[in-house]
């Protein structure tokens, strides 16, 4: 390893007949250390972290599109079966399930089962479940139905859908619309 070394000289007046020399010797190779200062550590751990939020989130917000875009097709799945109602001019009675619904539609003084899977062309979401269910503000009971009527008015229904991450509510006005909200 190589020493550097370097010298110093102050002069100082003190007077008009006085000076006073001081000679100081430096060890440069002091001040050349091989390695990184604490400025440049931090710099790259901010870089570091900046990074890793970046993949963290990029990461994260696929599974998130994928819940609301999952939470829409039971949206849209209940507007279509607000939809046949109209369209059919018959009450249709669904029973709720966790992953799915037992519709029954009721026309010239019979019920006939309706099968849903005809309707939409999309499955049902295998990842989420109905987890609750509120018609006109209070809790649905267990095996009731809910009714979807030919004048196209309906209760006021909203059904909280979950997976084992998230949970969110799609809510239906009495026009037959259904929206997802937090």
């Amino acid at each position: 390893m190589q020493i550097l070394m370097t010298q110093v000289q102050m002069s100082l007046e003190v007077g008009s007949n006085s000076k006073i020399s001081i000679v100081k010797t430096i060890n440069l190779s002091y001040y050349n250390k091989q390695g990184f200062t604490l400025i440049e550590v931090i710099i790259v751990l901010v870089i570091v972290a900046v990074m890793s939020g970046v993949v963290v989130l990029s990461v994260s917000a696929p599974s998130s599109q994928a819940f609301i875009s999952e939470s829409l097709k039971i949206a849209s799945t209940l507007e279509v079966i607000a939809d046949e109602s109209v369209y059919s001019n018959s009450v249709i009675s669904c029973l709720v399930k966790e992953q799915g619904f037992d519709c029954m539609s009721y026309k010239d003084g019979e019920w006939k089962e309706l099968d849903v899977k005809k309707l939409i062309s999309w499955g049902w979401p295998s990842a989420i479940k109905i987890t609750k269910v509120m018609v006109g503000g209070q809790p649905l009971a267990e095996n009731q139905n809910i009714k979807f009527y030919p004048n196209g008015q309906l209760q006021q229904m909203s059904f909280q859908v979950s997976n084992s991450v998230r949970s969110s509510w799609i809510d239906g006005n009495t026009d037959g619309d259904f929206n997802l909200s937090n």
